[in-house]
């Protein structure tokens, strides 16, 4: 991203150019081709709501397990140095696309996401966490033996009690999207 005379951010015209060309298909396979994203891809998802949307529902039919997690991880690794400008709807696409695959011990991932900063634990939604069900996580976790998932599994059982999860299938709903796509 740019910066004009009045301190907006802007894409310069020859990330424009290449965002016009851009598509789900067209990312995954540069992706998979290169093994990183480059700066431009990271602007376009992070700038281009109709990509985002795009990358949403080309996984849904044509899932990349390996993609998503590249991507969160990428996501969580820019947002430790907070001039990289990622936000909390950064990191929850990235924890919504890998949540897309339904492998229950993504959710630690998801959970790392959510740990990576103060305003990143109160800002990430904890039901992206048990994006694969709450019952399954909870198994998950409870099988894991592990420091990291025992505060993991509390913490969620907490927001169970509270109710955080009581509409856990209308967020996942394809056709009530969260704002941040």
């Amino acid at each position: 991203m740019a910066v004009n005379a009045l301190g907006r951010e802007f894409l310069p015209a020859t990330e424009l150019a290449y965002f016009r060309v851009m598509n789900p298909e067209t990312l995954i396979e540069t992706y998979t081709a290169k093994k990183t994203f480059s700066p431009e891809i990271i602007n376009g998802l992070r700038s281009n709501p109709s990509l985002r949307l795009g990358l949403c529902t080309y996984l849904r039919t044509d899932p990349n397990h390996a993609f998503a997690v590249a991507l969160i991880d990428k996501f969580i690794e820019l947002r430790k140095d907070l001039a990289n400008g990622v936000g909390m709807e950064d990191l929850m696409f990235g924890a919504y696309l890998l949540g897309l695959h339904g492998q229950v011990e993504d959710c630690l991932l998801v959970w790392d996401a959510k740990q990576v900063d103060v305003d990143a634990y109160s800002g990430v939604d904890v039901q992206l966490v048990v994006f694969a069900g709450i019952e399954a996580t909870f198994d998950f976790l409870e099988s894991q033996h592990t420091d990291k998932s025992r505060e993991i599994l509390a913490y969620l059982q907490d927001c169970r009690q509270a109710g955080d999860f009581d509409d856990l299938e209308g967020y996942f709903d394809p056709g009530n999207l969260p704002w941040w796509l």
